[in-house]
């Protein structure tokens, strides 16, 4: 990203000719079509309480929810890890059967000789 390393800008004075009852009508017209806060509004005491109830509900469900999640991803990979193990001992079960039929018949060809 480009840095400004230009001088820094200096004021620049209004034009001489401008009205100023046409400034400040302006200037009040963009204020009242455009606000940037409405500050006339104060939260009483039960409106802060049901916000704070409601920050804190929404907080305690999305905990929950997070919870959850763990919970369900932790649950699967001790699952998958299970099936793993399980194909892995299953897979030294069957190649161990192999080894066997392979040698009853290197057995049975030792003893046709």
């Amino acid at each position: 990203m480009p840095s400004n390393t230009s001088a820094p800008l200096v004021d620049t004075p209004l034009p001489t000719d401008l009205d100023p009852t046409f400034l400040a009508c302006l200037n009040s017209t963009i204020r009242d079509s455009v606000p940037l806060a409405d500050l006339s509004h104060r939260f009483n005491a039960a409106e802060i309480f049901g916000i704070t109830l409601a920050s804190g509900v929404a907080g305690l469900l999305l905990a929950a929810v997070l919870i959850c999640i763990i919970l369900f991803c932790w649950c699967c990979c001790a699952a998958c890890s299970e099936i793993k193990e399980h194909n892995k001992m299953w897979n030294m079960k069957t190649e161990g059967s192999k080894k066997r039929k392979s040698a009853a018949k290197r057995n049975v060809e030792y003893r046709r000789v």
